[in-house]
């Protein structure tokens, strides 16, 4: 029962969202680095002071680093995302998503035709997409970041504790974010199976090991004990082109992608010609593959997840 009451709260903390990244892949967007850089580092050192003010015993820096990641969990909350909406700096892309309903935000998008006959696009709205060091991503793979990622760390050190070894820690973390996927986060919800966000969960757990793990930490104890940050975080380090859903396209649930999100999809092939587009995904491909890609690659080697090249751009409009 506890289990099952800390997987809903997990699901309701996050803002559902859905996003199409297609918008913009033959658009130039300024770089958002530093912007989004600031907030969440402003973001981690606020939530660490607060979490000082309550320690009451001695706590290792997992023990912290734990904590920091849960404060960002709760009923339909998440600061970071709330954050970089009322950013008025952020150049994003679509620009206008606020000025429409929550429908009329997939107008034009590969889910347009699905978000007229489905209850869940009716009710989340669509995520703009912004430019982090030249790899373009949507604000929802930040929610994934650092929500999911929070949880996968914490599966992580749970499976080292077991004698796990640290590359079996990481599958353990990435099959639960698999499962996810597969059900309420995924198909069971949106009917998307995101591969875009198992990457951007993967990440975050990155992130969170880095904070103690690393022979350059993010936080440590100062002269008088409290925990606080010695580094900047700089979320670029982290950010891979593996979260770009064009370049690591979702799968579709079938009787969906036959009947109404292939049809959508294919309005974007002229866009694969664009010389913007061709230039991202030259950079895109100098980038070297995670462990998290190789593992899912692995599974799809072996009939054990989807596949999701089925549903890229490239295999649908040649």
């Amino acid at each position: 029962m506890k289990t099952l009451f800390l997987l809903l709260l997990f699901v309701f903390s996050l803002h559902a969202a859905e996003t199409d990244q297609f918008l913009s892949m033959d658009r130039n967007l300024r770089d958002m680095k530093v912007e989004v850089n600031a907030i969440i580092n402003k973001l981690y050192v606020e939530h660490l002071r607060d979490i000082n003010k309550k320690l009451k015993a001695r706590h290792t820096c997992e023990d912290v680093t734990l904590k920091l990641g849960k404060s960002f969990l709760g009923l339909n909350y998440n600061p970071l995302k709330n954050m970089l909406i009322e950013e008025p700096s952020l150049e994003v892309y679509p620009n206008d998503l606020k000025e429409r309903s929550k429908r009329e935000t997939y107008d034009g998008t590969i889910y347009e035709s699905m978000s007229k006959k489905s209850l869940y696009f009716k009710a989340v709205p669509l995520d703009p997409a912004l430019n982090m060091g030249g790899i373009y991503i949507s604000f929802d793979k930040f929610v994934h970041f650092q929500g999911s990622g929070y949880v996968y760390f914490k599966k992580y050190l749970k499976a080292l504790k077991r004698g796990k070894t640290e590359e079996e820690a990481m599958q353990k973390s990435i099959d639960w974010g698999i499962f996810m996927e597969k059900t309420i986060l995924g198909l069971k919800g949106s009917g998307v199976l995101s591969f875009g966000d198992l990457e951007a969960n993967f990440q975050g757990m990155m992130m969170y090991k880095d904070f103690c793990e690393s022979s350059n930490p993010f936080i440590a104890k100062n002269e008088k004990g409290d925990w606080e940050m010695v580094r900047t975080i700089d979320i670029t380090d982290y950010i891979t082109p593996h979260m770009d859903e064009v370049f690591n396209p979702s799968f579709h649930k079938p009787s969906r992608w036959k009947k109404y999100i292939r049809k959508d999809l294919v309005k974007n092939c002229s866009r694969l010609e664009s010389p913007i587009h061709q230039e991202r995904m030259k950079l895109y491909r100098s980038y070297p593959k995670s462990f998290n890609k190789k593992y899912l690659e692995s599974l799809q080697e072996k009939g054990k997840l989807y596949l999701n090249k089925e549903h890229s751009l490239e295999s649908n409009c040649h």
